[in-house]
């Protein structure tokens, strides 16, 4: 066969679609090293666009993406067709079923499968404590429900706390835009933040906005006894700013960013996020960004890998055990920093993770699709390339430049 540059993309159309016998690297060259364009799990069908000779492999190479390649040793031919992953059931947020234990001093019991605790049998293992599970699968029933993973280990539902994922979710100012002469603006008091009549903490209640409720101010604070307070656009009203997270537009763009390229750009004083396309903001959330002791990184970045899910777990030694199971939509940008999906809390609008930037799941995977490095459907993991560079994303406080930290590509 004629050598094929391995550098050239791929064709329109897939040459065949293959299932991986078990869980399969791919190489940014058709030979096997210690450099990793990405992953395929075990079971996952998958695109070839074409079939090239290379070293390291018995049989032939296939070229899965730009400066992509796996071996076809362990995949047959399929008819399956590749999916995204993760893969979402009907209208979840979520791919799986979360819980941890309700008591972390009587862990919840584990039987090796839901027959074998119906049927009475001694148990054969127990929950860790700080440890947040996924299961493949969860039962409602009169009698007590249960919770199953994908190798039938089964738990009571009467012993773990099932977790539920925030429905919250940015807006798309491109299809629902933000009048210039006011400020995009949401609550983050818990369970609902109150409205004054004026700007004074005494002052007399006006109202109240649910949380996370979205509203509009004028930017023209008036501060009385050591509180700053926004007038509500619509006159209804007063809210004190520590109730409230502002979105605030920014003029700036890094040196070098095109015209219609997404870039992300995260303001850590609001905690906001703003999907760009050059100069002009499409989308705008909350995030939870890391506290005052794990703060999260200022600089400019770019997107290094991502995972459609992964385990998260504290480091050996830190005070705040945890270990948290297959975190969706995960984008490293710094070593172990990323942006990724949250199902254990809700705070966005708040600091509250270890240092990388918290996003709800609808946002999270609206920014997951839309960033390079993409994944292709059947990759759980994809890492960025000299022809395939992550999304830039620029982490600031307020107005303050920050440094310019993107490692060299190649």
């Amino acid at each position: 066969m004629s050598a094929v540059d391995p550098s050239a993309d791929p064709a329109p159309e897939a040459l065949e679609v293959r299932r991986t016998l078990r869980a399969m690297m791919i190489y940014p060259a058709p030979a096997k090293s210690d450099d990793f364009r990405g992953k395929l799990p075990h079971g996952e069908a998958f695109s070839v666009y074409e079939h090239i000779d290379g070293a390291g492999c018995r049989g032939q190479w296939g070229r899965v993406a730009v400066a992509g390649y796996v071996c076809l040793d362990g995949t047959e031919v399929t008819d399956q067709e590749p999916a995204v992953l993760p893969r979402l059931s009907g209208s979840r947020l979520v791919p799986f079923h979360y819980a941890k234990n309700r008591d972390n001093d009587n862990p919840a019991p584990v039987w090796r499968s839901r027959r074998a605790m119906k049927g009475g049998e001694d148990s054969i293992d127990a929950l860790d404590p700080d440890h947040v599970y996924a299961f493949r699968w969860r039962k409602r029933a009169r009698g007590g429900g249960y919770f199953s993973t994908g190798q039938h280990r089964t738990v009571a539902a009467k012993d773990v706390k099932a977790l539920k994922p925030s429905e919250f979710t940015g807006r798309d100012v491109t299809a629902n835009a933000v009048p210039a002469d006011v400020v995009l603006a949401w609550t983050v008091r818990w369970p609902h933040t109150p409205l004054y009549q004026e700007p004074h903490p005494d002052a007399k209640p006006a109202g109240r906005l649910g949380y996370h409720e979205q509203f509009m101010v004028t930017d023209a604070p008036k501060r009385r006894k050591g509180v700053q307070f926004y007038p509500l656009a619509d006159g209804t009203g007063w809210v004190a700013s520590k109730d409230a997270r502002r979105w605030l537009r920014t003029a700036s763009v890094p040196d070098g960013v095109g015209v219609s390229e997404t870039w992300l750009d995260i303001e850590l004083n609001q905690q906001t996020l703003t999907v760009m396309r050059g100069t002009e903001p499409q989308f705008v959330t909350l995030v939870s960004s890391g506290t005052w002791k794990d703060p999260t990184p200022t600089g400019i970045f770019r997107i290094e890998g991502k995972m459609a899910v992964t385990d998260m777990r504290s480091r050996a030694g830190d005070d705040d055990s945890y270990h948290v199971e297959d975190v969706p939509w995960v984008m490293y940008f710094k070593g172990r920093y990323a942006l990724h999906g949250v199902y254990w809390h809700g705070r966005f609008g708040q600091r509250a993770s270890h240092g990388c930037v918290n996003l709800s799941p609808r946002d999270a995977r609206q920014v997951y699709e839309l960033t390079a490095p993409h994944t292709p459907p059947g990759w759980v993991m994809v890492f960025e390339h000299e022809r395939d560079p992550g999304t830039m994303l620029r982490i600031r406080r307020g107005d303050k430049v920050p440094e310019d930290k993107r490692k060299p590509l190649g």
